[in-house]
């Protein structure tokens, strides 16, 4: 499951601000259940993560001077997801521990809606298919004299 949240998180960081105010988000909806259910792992860890995003906000929203990378995404992505599983396994129902990362499910299927709805694969990064080389009888020779007239 953790892999998804890590590729989710990575196909939203390049837009200004995304990552950080959905991690932002998810960590405040994780961290104010902790504190309703009363459960301090889930509180602190969803206060982390929220204390996290905020801190990095200021250097990606507005005019992106910094972003996640796949630090950022190896981090994030799997502590929402841990959040997310550990809610579920404390009795949250889990329309209400997913209800945080439905951001992340809706940002992502938006985006990639286009690639599903034209007639190419969406599971080849171009869609042009696999290159071949040219063979080499159908390749001009370089630099060589001999087939030069």
């Amino acid at each position: 499951m953790d892999h998804r949240f890590v590729n989710a998180f990575n196909f939203i960081n390049g837009v200004n601000g995304t990552s950080g105010a959905h991690a932002l988000i998810g960590g405040t909806a994780y961290a104010c259940l902790g504190w309703l259910r009363p459960d301090p792992f889930l509180a602190l860890a969803g206060t982390a993560v929220a204390a996290g995003a905020l801190a990095f906000l200021p250097w990606n929203a507005v005019r992106a001077r910094l972003f996640l990378g796949d630090a950022g995404s190896y981090g994030l992505g799997p502590a929402l997801a841990v959040l997310a599983a550990y809610s579920v396994t404390r009795h949250i129902p889990v329309e209400v521990a997913l209800a945080s990362l439905g951001l992340y499910l809706a940002d992502n299927a938006w985006t990639a809606q286009p690639t599903r709805t034209r007639s190419r694969s969406s599971t080849r990064p171009t869609g042009r298919g696999p290159r071949t080389p040219p063979s080499p009888s159908s390749r001009p020779a370089r630099g060589c004299q001999a087939h030069r007239s």
